[in-house]
C-alpha cells in the first residue's frame, strides 16, 4: 500500500463512477491553509455540503455527501500536516481516496464550486469528517484440516477484530469473529464447494471497519476420516474409520517416532496392518487422497488412534465382516490363545446363514446374520450379509420407471444419499444416481464396496471383485463408465496398467447396438441432479464396464411379460414410457396408469411403432423398447435446444 501523500503538489486522482476526473494541478498556498476564512463566505450562496459517510472500502476511503441544490461541482479536501489540501473536483456526491495506508486516520471536507472551478459557491465544514482506514483482509490460504476448513489471511495494520463469512445461496453469512488471522469453519459439509471472505470490524463487533473481497476464496471441502476403532486382529492390527462423502481413496499411516509413515492406499474403510509385531504400541491415522493427481483431499487426526499389540483377544477371526451371495460358502479362519481348545460356532439367524463346527459359513437367504465363535467364555464375531442377486432386467425396468422424475416427484437422489448440496455438487450425482437406482431395486448390496459418489471408487471395487470388463464386452445391465478425454486414467496403477481410460461419468446400459449403446443415467446438467434421462452413447467413449453378479435371465424375459392380456410390474413400467410419449405429443392415445395390457395399450404400441418407423405389429420386443427410448431422448434433446435458443435470444 502506498503511503499518504506528504507534499500536495501534483495530484493524479481516480474518481468513482459518475464523477469527473480531476486534472493534475498545483495547489496554491492560500488553498493549502484554508479553503475559506469562515464557514460561509460572503460570496457563498449555496448550502455547505455535509459528509454523511466516510468508510473504508476495498480500494480506499470512500466519502459520500448529500447533493446541494444549485451546485455545479464539488471540491474534495483532506487535512494533512499543512492543513486542508485539495484532492479533486467532481460532479458526483461520492469520492474514493485511494492513496491511503492501513491503520491511519484521515479527515475530509467538501465545498461547492462553480462550473468553471474558478470560484467557491459555498462554505465547508471546518471540522471535517474523520475515519480510520483499514485495508481489506487478504485470504492467503484455504485448506482442509481435521475438523473443517482453515482460512489464513494477512494481518491488517490497525485492525482490532475480524469477521469471517461463508457464501450460502449467493449471500454472505457470518461464521464468527476473531482477533486472530486464522479461522476454522467447523460446520463445513464434506464434498461442498465453500467460498469465504473476511472483513475488519470494530472491537465491540457493532460496526464494519473495512471493505471485503466480494469474490471470496473457494475450496472443495473433504472431511477428514473419523477413526472409529483399532485393535489386534487376525494377521495384524485392524483399523476402521467412517467413510467420507466425496472421498476417492484413503491413505493409512503409522507413527514412526515423531513422523507419520505411509502404509497403504485403499478405497475401503478398514485396513489390517500385517507389518505390526506382537509387542509394543502402534498409532495410526487416515486421510483422504486424490489418486489421479496424487494430492491430499483432506486433513487428518494428528492424535491418531493407538493400539497395544500385546492386548490380543483370546480368540480372533480373519473376517469381521463378510458378504456372500446366496448358496455360496466361506470358511472363517481363527486364532485361539490356547491351541488345545476348539471353538463352538453359532449363527444368530440360521435362515440367513449357517455355520458348521469348522467355521464354514453357508449363505441361505437375503439378510444379515452374526456368526460367533466361542471358547472358554471368550468370543469373536463376524457380521455376514447375504446377497440375493436380482436379474438385470429388474434393474433395467426400475431405471426406466425413474426416467423423467424430478426431485420431490418420486425421485430424490441426493436426499437419499445424504449431506449433499445439489446446487454446487451435481458433478457427483451420476454415481450417486446409480447407487439410488440399485437401492430402489433392493439390490444395493450387489455393488461391491457399497454406495459412493466416485466413479474411480466404483471401478476399483469392481476390479478387486473380478467384475470389471472391457468396452467391447458391454452388456445390458452393466454400469458403464465413460471417458470424455480418451486419455489413460491416472486414478489407480492397476487400472492404468490395464490401459483403461479416464473415469469421467457413469450410466446404466439398457441396450447395445453396433456402434452405440442406450443408457439411463442421472446428472445431465448442473441443475438436473435428480433427473434420470435416456441417452445414446458411442462405444468408443466407454472406459470400462462394471458388471454386478446378476441372477440368470434370458434376453426375452421382460419382452414376454409385456404382451396383450398381461398384468405385471413390467407392463406398468413400459406403459409409463407410453404415457411419456403421449405427454410429448408423439402418440395420440393416452394409456391408463395400471399394470394391464389391453386394447388401449395395443393401440398406443402401434402408434409408437409408426412414430419410430419400424414394423407396426403391436408386439413389444427389444427393438420397440429401444425405439421408444430413442424417441424420448430425441424429444428431450429438442426441448433442451429450444429452451437454450430462447435464453440465448433473450440475453
Amino acid at each position: 500500500m502506498k503511503t499518504k501523500r506528504i507534499m500536495p503538489l501534483l495530484l493524479s486522482v481516480i474518481m468513482t463512477a459518475g464523477s469527473v476526473t480531476a486534472v493534475p494541478f498545483k495547489a496554491s498556498a492560500a488553498e493549502l491553509n484554508a479553503p475559506v476564512v469562515s464557514s460561509q463566505s460572503a460570496r457563498s450562496s449555496l448550502a455547505t455540503p455535509k459528509i454523511s459517510k466516510a468508510e473504508s472500502v476495498n480500494n480506499g476511503v470512500k466519502i459520500s455527501w448529500g447533493r446541494v441544490n444549485g451546485a455545479a461541482r464539488y471540491r474534495v479536501y483532506y487535512k494533512g500536516s499543512r492543513g486542508w489540501t485539495r484532492l479533486a473536483d467532481t460532479t458526483s456526491t461520492a469520492y474514493t481516496d485511494k492513496a491511503v495506508s492501513s491503520g491511519r486516520n484521515y479527515t475530509y471536507t467538501v465545498r461547492c464550486i462553480s462550473a468553471d472551478a474558478k470560484r467557491f459557491t459555498s462554505g465547508y465544514d471546518s471540522k471535517g469528517k474523520s475515519v480510520k482506514f483499514l485495508s481489506v483482509p487478504k485470504i492467503k490460504k484455504t485448506e482442509n484440516v481435521y475438523g473443517g476448513v482453515k482460512l489464513t489471511w494477512s494481518r491488517v495494520s490497525g485492525a482490532e477484530k475480524y469477521r469471517v463469512y461463508c457464501k450460502k445461496n449467493n449471500k454472505w453469512k457470518g461464521l464468527g469473529n476473531t482477533t486472530s488471522t486464522s479461522f476454522i469453519d467447523t460446520k463445513a459439509m464434506s464434498d461442498h464447494n465453500c467460498t469465504y471472505t473476511v472483513r475488519c470490524i470494530t472491537k465491540d463487533g457493532r460496526n464494519f471497519a473495512s471493505g471485503y473481497d466480494g469474490k471470496g476464496k473457494s475450496i472443495l471441502y473433504t472431511a477428514s476420516p473419523r477413526l472409529l476403532n483399532a485393535g489386534a486382529a487376525y494377521g495384524g492390527i485392524r483399523i476402521e474409520w467412517k467413510g467420507v462423502i466425496g472421498a476417492e481413496k484413503y491413505r493409512v499411516y503409522v507413527k514412526n517416532g515423531k513422523n507419520w509413515k505411509k502404509l497403504a492406499d485403499t478405497t475401503s474403510t478398514e485396513f489390517t496392518d500385517k507389518t505390526a509385531g506382537s509387542k509394543g504400541t502402534y498409532t495410526y491415522t487416515v486421510r483422504c487422497i486424490n489418486p489421479s493427481e496424487n494430492t491430499f483431499m483432506s486433513g487428518f487426526d494428528s492424535k491418531g488412534i493407538t493400539v497395544n499389540a500385546a492386548d490380543k483377544p483370546y480368540i480372533m477371526l480373519d473376517k469381521a465382516k463378510l458378504s456372500l451371495y446366496k448358496s455360496k460358502s466361506y470358511t472363517l479362519k481363527k486364532i485361539i490363545s490356547d491351541r488345545t481348545k476348539n471353538a463352538v460356532w453359532s449363527s444368530s439367524n440360521s435362515k440367513v446363514a449357517t455355520v458348521d463346527k469348522n467355521g464354514k459359513v453357508t449363505a441361505k437367504s437375503k439378510g444379515v446374520a452374526t456368526i460367533t465363535a466361542k471358547v472358554n467364555g471368550y468370543s469373536a464375531t463376524c457380521k455376514v450379509t447375504v446377497i440375493q442377486p436380482v436379474k438385470a432386467n429388474k434393474i433395467i425396468s426400475t431405471a426406466k420407471s425413474l426416467v423423467g422424475k424430478d426431485a420431490g416427484k418420486g425421485c430424490d437422489i441426493m436426499k437419499w444419499y445424504g449431506n449433499y448440496d445439489t446446487t454446487v455438487n451435481a458433478v457427483a450425482c451420476c454415481c450417486a444416481g446409480q447407487m439410488y437406482l440399485f437401492n430402489k431395486a433392493g439390490a444395493l448390496d450387489m455393488i461391491p464396496g457399497g454406495k459412493t459418489t466416485s466413479c474411480g471408487v466404483v471401478a476399483v471395487n469392481f476390479l478387486e471383485a473380478g467384475q470389471l470388463y472391457r468396452a467391447s464386452d458391454v452388456k445390458p445391465g452393466d454400469l458403464v463408465i465413460f471417458s470424455w478425454s480418451g486419455q489413460t486414467t491416472t486414478y489407480d496403477s492397476r487400472l492404468r496398467a490395464k490401459g483403461y481410460k479416464s473415469l469421467d461419468h457413469i450410466e446404466l446400459c439398457i441396450a447395445v447396438g453396433s456402434s452405440t449403446i442406450t443408457t439411463i443415467g442421472a446428472n445431465n446438467g448442473s441443475t438436473e441432479c435428480d433427473d434420470f434421462r435416456v441417452r445414446t452413447r458411442y462405444k468408443s467413449n466407454i472406459s470400462c464396464c462394471c458388471r454386478p453378479k446378476y441372477a440368470k435371465s434370458t434376453n426375452t424375459e421382460v419382452e414376454e411379460m409385456i404382451k396383450y392380456g398381461s398384468h405385471n410390474t413390467a407392463t406398468l413400467a413400459f406403459k409409463k414410457q407410453l404415457i411419456t410419449l403421449y405427454n410429448m405429443k408423439i402418440i395420440k392415445t393416452k394409456v391408463d396408469n395400471s399394470n394391464g395390457f389391453g386394447d388401449g395399450t395395443l393401440k398406443a404400441v402401434k402408434e409408437a411403432q409408426k412414430a419410430a418407423k419400424i414394423t407396426v405389429n403391436g408386439i413389444v420386443d427389444e427393438k420397440l423398447i429401444n425405439a421408444i427410448y430413442h424417441l424420448i431422448n430425441d424429444g428431450i434433446r429438442a426441448k433442451d435446444n429450444k429452451i437454450a435458443n430462447a435464453k440465448k435470444a433473450l440475453s
